[in-house]
């Protein structure tokens, strides 16, 4: 049976927030309470929540308005010395709560980097060659991102396509539902916590 990995499994090392009102990024690894980072087989990025108690005006401070970045550093304690560095871009608050006059409770909702940029772009290009390829093309040309390709090849042969107007996520996702083995098998596009590459599985 497989190891299976907990949450308390990592360290949080660094939590960077870059804003655009501030020349340097603040450090607020000592006011985060609890990640949850989500991996799903259907997303090709990572979404997740941080709670954190606010008593340094962190939320009047920055101004969150959508456009901070910010740069979590974990490390596994049985793989010392191997960091992991996922950068996330803000979504929204959730839920505020106030614990007293001048301490704020904070759950605030975060998506990772691709998936901002990702929705920034539009594609309306012509790619050829065998799915896996394409693919492979349309993620390193528009969002520089590599895949980790499949060890299966797929069973479809050589085409050409022409993307619609699509992001290119929506794109690599079409090309991926036209995807099968030789045994009619599907494919899954999707981010891993302990890869920087997608997998194409």
């Amino acid at each position: 049976m497989a190891d299976v990995q907990h949450a308390g499994d990592y360290t949080i090392v660094s939590f960077l927030v870059y804003s655009h009102k501030h020349e340097k990024p603040i450090d607020i690894i000592s006011h985060v309470d609890e990640i949850e980072i989500y991996e799903n087989i259907g997303l090709a990025y990572l979404t997740g929540t941080f709670s954190m108690k606010d008593d340094m005006r962190f939320y009047d401070g920055v101004g969150i308005n959508g456009t901070e970045m910010i740069e979590i550093t974990l490390e596994s304690p049985e793989n010392v010395g191997n960091q992991i560095l996922k950068r996330f871009t803000i979504v929204e608050i959730i839920a505020g709560a106030k614990a007293t006059d001048n301490i704020e409770a904070l759950e605030i909702k975060i998506v990772e980097n691709n998936c901002f940029n990702n929705n920034l772009m539009q594609i309306n290009k012509a790619y050829s060659g065998t799915p896996d390829i394409i693919i492979a093309k349309i993620l390193k040309d528009n969002l520089n991102l590599d895949i980790d390709m499949p060890a299966i090849k797929p069973y479809q042969k050589t085409m050409k396509v022409v993307i619609p107007y699509m992001t290119p996520f929506t794109a690599a996702q079409w090309i991926c539902s036209m995807m099968s083995t030789e045994l009619g098998l599907p494919y899954f596009l999707f981010a891993t916590l302990n890869d920087e590459k997608l997998q194409l599985k």
